[in-house]
Order: C-alpha cells, then structure tokens, then sequence
C-alpha cells in the first residue's frame, strides 16, 4: 500500500474543468471499499511481475481500516510472449514465461466481531514488456468468443488484447479459444487459466475481476469471458478498471461493417448485458484511457473504439414482444412489428432480455427477417420459477456511462497521472474514506 504521506495527494481542478470529475462515487452496488481494495489487489500485480515466475501469493500487504483481511485458494497466472519478430508457433526458443496477475479468495472480517464476507478476487496486470507495447498498438477488430474463422462471436474487439488474453504456450493457437470447455482453450493462455480456476468455484461468492491498464483491458475482456461461459460459478459479477484503454474495435467502410469485423456496438451489448457491475475508474489528465482514438480513417475504411461503459446503437427500433408460460418456465415470445423499422438482417439482431415474473434463467434470441425486416424471437432456455409472464424487451441501444468514476488530482507530476501506485490507488483510498467504517458497523 502507498505511503500518502510522502506523496501528498491533493484534488485540484487545475488540470481539467469540474465537469470532468465525478463529484461522488456512484449508487450502489458500487463499493468504494472494495474499488479501494481492488486497487491495492492491482498494485500486487507489478510486485509479483518484478518477483517472476517464483513468487509466492502473499497478500499481507492489503489493508482496510477496520477490518482483517484472511487470503485462500491463490493462484499464480501467466502468460507467453514472443522474444524475438516473426516468432514460430510453437518454437519454445522464440517465447518466454511471465506473471501475468493472479485470483484469490479473500475474507474481510470486522474489527467489532461482525460476520466476515468472502469474495473472489482476478487482478490483471498492465503493460510491462515491450511486447506488449507491441501488443498495445495492435488495434485490428478481431471477433471475441469466435468458434471459427468465419464466425462473427460475440463482437469484435482489440486484437492486441484479444491475443494476450488467448494464446496458450509459446503462441499456441486454437479455433475456439473462448470455448465453454476451459480445458479445450490454448494450454498455458490467460483465459485457460481463468476458466481452470473459476469452474472449480461454486455459485456462493461475488467474484471481481480488477486491472490497471493493459490489465483493465485484459480485466473487461475476462469479465465478458466469465459472464458468458460460467455463470453457474459465482453469485455476483463485477468489473472495476483503472486506466482502460478502449476495448471494442470494429472496421467499417461508408458506414457499413466489415463482415466478422465491424461490430463493436454487438460486442458493447452482449458485455453490457452480461456485465453490467462494471466501472471504470479513471484520473482526468491520464492518456491511456482515451486510447485508441475513437475514430481513425485507413482510406476508404475507418478504425472505431469504444469502452466497454460506452453507448451502443444497433439497427433498427420499436419491436414490441410479451412472453408466455406454462409450468412457471418461459414457452414463447411473440414480438408486435406493427411500429418497428431499421432492423436488419445483414447486421447483428439486438437482444431479448427478460425481467420480473418471478422466476429465473429464461433465454432467447432475436433473428431479422431477410426481405421484411420483422423480428422474430426464439426461446432457448424457459427457465424455471414463473408464477407470471415476464416482460420482454427487444434492446438496440443502452449505455453504462454512469460507471464511469472521473478524478483529477495534483500529484506534482504529470508523468505520474497513469500510475497505478502512486495516483489511482490513493485516490481511491481516500474514495473509501468515510465509507469504511459505516460498512464495518454494517457487517456487525
């Protein structure tokens, strides 16, 4: 944890306008507590890089007033990079081994005798090699979760990143590198690693998924990956970055998408759906989070980023849709076209999204018919628990831009506005001031 007292930490509107800086952390369910603690579990991702492949998960160093902190079930991951240009596949020579963050199972019991709380922590570290400088500026869309080469996935995003969170030992590839089954994934990737240790998990704990920089980046896409493919694993899923660079990319020419690789809106709603715990924590004079650009023109095409808090707009608006049920499960949707218009079905469908009825786990997708530009809808998963029909909504467009938590402060250098250590890790402990000790008194 960072001695303040040597670095004094002063708020200043000096270096951008107020309306630039979040006055107050957001509603519930967001933590200032646990941003702080995550903020620490992001600093101990650069002391187990600096220690190598031997170090020893030791989490002694974080720290909450009023509380004691009990660490469990730690494990280590990594990742390969290539150490020379054109690397082989394969070629144990052309790659070597680093730490790449780590998952933990924390408990916070209070100091009063209060009852203890147990999460489950993913840290993800930034940029540390010149690899992954190289990796930084690989902004190409790439499809996420494709099972094939001509599978569009769940959207597309930054290939950079896409690739460091998915190639296995010594830059070996798969074709489904997302898939379900963790041990079908690259042997030694990041994401294999994920999928190794959050399937052992059961359905009782919160898990957080946390990075700085490049690990913000790596921290969204993970999140994503563990919303989509092992849900049945934790109780609550949560994204806290700090410094994230955009993540969703996509390639466009006149507008229209290039085919697997223009769609980052699709990749926007299907994270935002399944992670909408997510915030963005981000210091007003830091560069890292307002890149890529937004927009960059390569002649006739044009290279588009977003973050994963951003607004999204699929074609087409007004479909209308009401369910039914039988046996407390989810039997059919019929959608309402009478006041419909713009969707189509050379693009990505939007979402069908069930809410109410009390009852659970009821699923289903939207498809666009190829001549009328009607939606239909198909029931995959009935769910179970119903006693009403739940509502049906068919989304095109949504935002999580109230998760974005903007600071400015003076930290006597401007060099120092990205660092984890000495600028988001303070702010964030003095976020947590006065929210403490009313969430220890809580828990007692």
């Amino acid at each position: 944890m960072p001695d303040v007292s040597v670095s004094p930490f002063a708020f200043t509107q000096l270096v951008e306008p107020v309306s630039n800086v979040t006055p107050t952390p957001p509603a519930a369910p967001f933590d200032p507590v646990m941003a702080y603690l995550l903020g620490q579990c992001c600093s101990l991702t650069y002391a187990q890089f600096d220690a190598g492949l031997t170090w020893k998960p030791d989490f002694s160093s974080l720290a909450l007033d009023g509380y004691t902190i009990a660490a469990s079930n730690a494990q280590p991951f990594s990742v390969y990079e290539a150490n020379e240009p054109g690397p082989t596949t394969g070629d144990v020579g052309d790659y070597f081994q680093l730490p790449a963050g780590f998952a933990v199972q924390l408990t916070l019991t209070p100091a009063n005798g209060g009852q203890s709380e147990s999460i489950v922590v993913v840290a993800l570290r930034g940029t540390r090699t010149w690899e992954e400088w190289f990796n930084n500026l690989d902004g190409l869309p790439t499809p996420f979760a494709a099972t094939s080469s001509t599978d569009s996935g769940l959207g597309s995003v930054h290939a950079g990143f896409y690739g460091l969170y998915t190639l296995g030992t010594n830059g070996l590839k798969v074709s489904n590198p997302l898939n379900p089954q963790w041990s079908q994934r690259a042997s030694g990737s990041i994401a294999y690693q994920i999928g190794q240790y959050v399937s052992q998990l059961n359905n009782s704990l919160p898990l957080y998924v946390t990075g700085h920089s490049l690990g913000g980046a790596l921290a969204a896409l993970c999140a994503l990956d563990i919303g989509y493919n092992f849900a049945s694993n934790f109780s609550q899923l949560f994204m806290y970055s700090l410094a994230c660079p955009r993540v969703a990319a996509g390639l466009s020419a006149e507008q229209i998408p290039v085919p697997t690789l223009g769609y980052q809106e699709a990749f926007l709603s299907r994270y935002q759906f399944y992670v909408p715990n997510s915030y963005a924590i981000v210091h007003a004079a830091d560069i890292v989070p307002i890149l890529p650009s937004a927009s960059i023109a390569l002649g006739p095409l044009t290279l588009s980023f977003d973050h994963v808090t951003d607004a999204f707009q699929l074609d087409g608006s007004g479909a209308m849709a009401t369910a039914s049920i039988s046996g407390g499960a989810v039997t059919g949707v019929n959608v309402n076209n009478a006041n419909s218009s713009g969707y189509s079905a050379f693009s990505w469908a939007p979402m069908v999204v069930f809410s109410g009825g009390g009852g659970s786990g009821a699923a289903a997708t939207a498809s666009v018919g190829t001549f009328d530009g009607h939606v239909s809808v198909t029931v995959t998963a009935g769910g179970s628990g119903y006693t009403s029909a739940p509502s049906v909504q068919i989304v095109s467009s949504g935002s999580l831009a109230q998760n974005v938590i903007s600071f400015c402060a003076q930290t006597g250098d401007l060099g120092m506005n990205h660092s984890c250590n000495n600028t988001y890790v303070p702010y964030l402990q003095q976020l947590a001031q006065g929210f403490v000790s009313a969430r220890a008194a809580k828990a007692g």
